[in-house]
């Protein structure tokens, strides 16, 4: 069970690090254009 939630834990950061730089590169693409 404590696999689980570390590999739940993990997969929930990674999702918020993912929407993150997805958001930055967004933003550079709005000014860049």
């Amino acid at each position: 069970m404590q696999v689980f939630c570390d590999f739940f834990f993990l997969l929930l950061l990674l999702l918020l690090l993912s929407m993150l730089f997805c958001n930055h590169c967004c933003y550079y693409y709005v000014l860049v254009e």
